[in-house]
């Protein structure tokens, strides 16, 4: 039988996706004070075991409060298109879900607004000066489920609070100031303060940017500028630092939130590493938008940087190369600026051992356990008949029977993303289960198994698999050793960086770190054998922190400069391609590729476990 819901599950359905977490409240919060023409914004949380406390307050025009105040659909913004919102709901929704109290002055009349239980009361107040300050209690408080989320989630909700205040202070000219429990999480920098700059040079101070090159794409429809660290352009081929983009998009007057945009722009950058971005759109034409971002990922953006002399901007006009297209001309220009050439897909496997279709995709963004290494020639041939050269690491998936996806590093040392499009139906817990046939050509281990009344014939590269097991019992023991300093490492970090490292202290010393009181320099550094560690480590785990990617009962971190080294250690120690193997030996090899969390590829990239047969045979 169909009812119709009362209308109190209505509006609580309403609400929950007008004001869904944290972030969004506090975003439309800060929304309202620009739109009233607020210099200075300040915004605290107050977080205790069962409740959260939420305050804003500014020094802008204040609300004219009447009739229509915290009416659904009541607004003063609508009309003005240029302002953040016009709804009416942010206000309303709030009442049914929170209890709150508003104090407010305008035109020199001040107001103190009451909003219990869904009960308001409206009464003469008190304020020195221009503005509004509102505070918020009891968020979610009569839906238990949702406000454990909320608090559960804070942490997470803090981070993107800041990112937030950071990109408006891009656009707008306002002092922001972000506490949580009186510790202050985010200053607007004092030199961006009333000064004329540009949004991209706003951007290069608050991210502080020391280093950089600026390319600036042109179109119909948006101006793009990437801001690129010269570091990602070292480092990119030692594959040190994972791929990040960060920026704003905006008209000039207001930023917008477009995730469909901000997915392209991050696809458009082939650089890992920090690239920051800055682009202004019209926000009536996404779809041309979106098609001239498309434009851009044609370019090599690290090859144009690299092949310009000049430290002055890089400017590319992408309607002159729409009507080169369109005229069929050759396109010299974008020869020029670096544009990438497609190369035709190559697969190391020889055709009389296995067939595989591979197709070879974009690159890759994120490489978690990644580790770049010179070739050790020396050690193992990876150049022989049946394997090419393939280095770094792919987190190995539960199970392996649709597409696989390993990321390797190419000769050139660039990291690519090849797609098997056959699977080899096979997961981690199976492969224990496996029957050795025996060895073959000295280099791999045969294997079988009995599935739903098929044989599956598997191959395994014994040197590869080897290599996989040795590499997983290397980075699960490590025991960082604390080494003191004769002179303490100071590191440049934001204020929500140290919070965040107050926050996670036993994390912090877990890994080696001794910090001082202030957290702005480091005391005593972690050490591995003959290698001491620093600030870009540290910084590592405050990332791995922000990302959510590190929990306290976990093993320690494994740092990027280590990985390197522990992938030599374990190739070196590993069994080599040509040895000879007896069936003890093969079963270990087997067993202990069974227990590692990454099984289907050596740290170098090269994958452990093929399936060999291409049809099912049955019993």
């Amino acid at each position: 039988m169909i009812k119709i819901l009362s209308n109190e599950d209505t509006a609580a359905i309403q609400t929950e996706q007008i004001l869904p977490d944290i972030y969004t409240l506090v975003n439309e919060l800060i929304r309202n004070s620009i739109d009233s023409s607020s210099t200075a914004i300040v915004v605290t949380i107050c977080a205790t075991n069962k409740n959260i406390v939420y305050a804003v307050e500014d020094n802008g025009a204040g609300i004219e409060v009447n009739e229509h105040f915290l009416m659904k659909g009541g607004t003063s913004k609508y009309k003005e298109p240029n302002k953040y919102g016009y709804k009416g709901m942010v206000l309303y929704s709030l009442k049914t879900v929170s209890d709150f109290t508003i104090n407010t002055k305008n035109n020199g009349k001040s107001t103190m607004i009451s909003a219990k239980n869904q009960t308001v009361c409206v009464l003469e107040g008190y304020k020195d000066t221009e503005g509004t300050s509102i505070s918020i209690s009891n968020y979610y408080a009569l839906k238990p489920i949702r406000h454990n989320y909320l608090l559960s989630n804070l942490n997470k909700n803090m981070q993107q609070i800041v990112e937030m205040l950071r990109k408006y202070n891009t656009v707008h000219n306002v002092h922001f100031k972000l506490y949580k429990n009186q510790n202050i999480l985010y200053n607007t920098p004092y030199n961006l303060l009333n000064q004329k700059m540009s949004i991209t040079e706003k951007l290069i101070q608050i991210y502080n940017v020391q280093r950089c090159r600026v390319i600036v794409f042109t179109g119909r429809h948006s101006t793009v500028e990437y801001i690129v660290e010269m570091e990602c352009i070292q480092e990119m081929k030692k594959n040190k630092r994972e791929r990040k983009t960060v920026g704003v998009i905006h008209n000039k007057v207001r930023l917008f939130e477009n995730k469909r945009i901000e997915k392209a722009l991050h696809d458009s950058v082939n650089i890992n590493g920090r690239v920051y971005y800055n682009i202004e759109i019209n926000e009536e034409k996404e779809i041309s938008v979106l098609s001239e971002i498309g434009r851009i990922s044609k370019y090599n953006i690290q090859s144009i940087i690299e092949n310009s002399g000049s430290t002055e901007k890089i400017m590319i006009n992408l309607n002159e190369e729409e009507v080169n297209q369109n005229a069929g001309s050759n396109n010299e220009v974008t020869k020029t600026l670096g544009m990438e050439n497609e190369k035709p897909n190559k697969i190391g496997i020889r055709n009389d051992i296995m067939q595989a279709g591979v197709s070879k995709s974009s690159k890759v963004e994120n490489l978690e356990d990644g580790a770049g290494e010179e070739s050790e020639r020396n050690i193992c041939d990876h150049n022989n008949r049946n394997f090419e050269e393939v280095y770094s690491m792919c987190p190995g998936k539960t199970k392996k029977d649709e597409s696989v996806q390993a990321v390797v590093i190419d000769k050139n040392e660039c990291l690519v993303s090849h797609k098997y499009e056959d699977g080899i139906g096979l997961s981690i817990q199976e492969i224990s289960m496996l029957k050795i046939v025996g060895q073959f050509n000295n280099g791999f281990i045969l294997c079988t198994l009995v599935k739903e009344s098929n044989i599956h014939m598997y191959i395994i590269d014994q040197h590869a698999a080897d290599e996989a097991v040795n590499y997983e019992h290397l980075r699960s023991t490590i025991v960082y050793k604390r080494q003191k300093l004769i002179h303490p490492i100071a590191i440049g970090i934001s204020e929500y960086d140290a919070h965040l490292l107050r926050e996670n202290t036993r994390c912090i010393e877990k890994h080696g770190f001794i910090l001082n009181e202030e957290k702005t320099q480091i005391i005593e550094a972690p050490a591995y054998e003959n290698t001491i560690f620093g600030s870009q480590e540290l910084l590592e785990i405050v990332e791995r922190i922000k990302e959510g990617r590190f929990k306290e009962e976990e093993p320690v971190i494994v740092f990027t400069s280590l990985r390197k080294v522990l992938a030599s250690k374990a190739c070196r120690s590993s069994i080599m391609i040509g040895d000879v193997l007896n069936m003890q030996q093969m079963n270990k090899i087997v067993k202990g590729l069974s227990k590692t969390t990454r099984p289907w590829n050596c740290p170098h990239g090269r994958p452990t476990i093929l399936l060999l047969q291409g049809k099912k045979v049955k019993l």
